[in-house]
């Protein structure tokens, strides 16, 4: 099964080589999202990060919802390889840069929010990351059905 998502991977990789990019179309991004959630549950997560990084940049700016769920994905990623300090700084920036479509986007960017807290508990900041963790799952709770309430739980 491991290979099959490598492959998969790999496959992705090509597609967002720089001569390929104006190629691309929703349903890679969207492929790409789902095959780095699937790296990082099989315990991938530096493939992951790769795949991310380079679609990342093939990403045009307006499709904002693809590079908040590949930023999420990273920010997972880098929980999973305990790169806590790099979580921490790149969903932060993630949050920063993309704050403009908080509203549009809402639950994406609690799960940003939520790997920011969780880095800052595993960085021996414990009380400031809980309190982020209460503040988080307070606004969550309008939403009892969300993903990211289970994980902020």
């Amino acid at each position: 099964m491991a290979t099959e998502i490598f492959s998969r991977a790999d496959s992705l990789i090509a597609l967002v080589h720089p001569e390929r990019k104006e190629r691309l179309v929703l349903a890679h991004f969207e492929a790409a999202i789902e095959c780095a959630e699937q790296l990082c549950m099989r315990g991938y997560p530096s493939k992951a990060l790769e795949l991310i990084d380079l679609v990342l940049e093939a990403i045009p700016a307006e499709y904002s919802l693809y590079r908040v769920r590949l930023e999420v994905q990273a920010a997972r990623a880098l929980m999973l390889a305990f790169r806590d300090t790099e979580c921490l700084a790149r969903a932060g920036q993630a949050v920063s840069e993309f704050g403009e479509c908080r509203e549009k986007h809402y639950l994406d960017f609690a799960r940003l929010e939520i790997h920011e807290a969780a880095a800052l508990v595993r960085l021996n900041r414990a009380a400031e990351g809980l309190d982020r963790l209460k503040a988080i799952g307070s606004q969550l709770r309008s939403r009892p059905d969300s993903l990211a309430l289970a994980q902020c739980s």
